[in-house]
């Protein structure tokens, strides 16, 4: 009997890890089901997937090569300016002259 509760908690942890990294909104899903169905549990929540909740825009690789080359531009610039992290002028003096002062 314990050892079937060590299994089960083994398989709830085991369950979290995954839905951390694969889905991360389902995570508690996951851990449920690793502890209520042990190794069973765990080989479902390699099936769970994330729910996409609008903040990403997708495009499928037919639909953005049927953009025009302005509109490809478009996209590629936004995602790559959404990733960086914006500096005011004064931080980044601030920075070269503590870069300066360390070399």
């Amino acid at each position: 009997m314990e050892l079937l509760l060590i299994l089960c908690v083994l398989c709830a942890g085991l369950s979290y890890f995954i839905t951390r990294d694969r889905a991360p909104d389902k995570a508690p899903l996951g851990t449920l089901l690793g502890l209520i169905l042990g190794p069973v549990g765990v080989g479902l929540t390699f099936l769970l997937k994330p729910d996409s909740d609008g903040k990403t825009e997708s495009l499928d690789t037919n639909d953005f090569e049927s953009l025009s080359q302005e509109a490809q531009y478009e996209k590629v610039s936004s995602a790559l300016n959404a990733q960086r992290s914006t500096k005011s002028v004064e931080e980044l003096r601030r920075e070269l002259e503590r870069m300066k002062s360390n070399s």
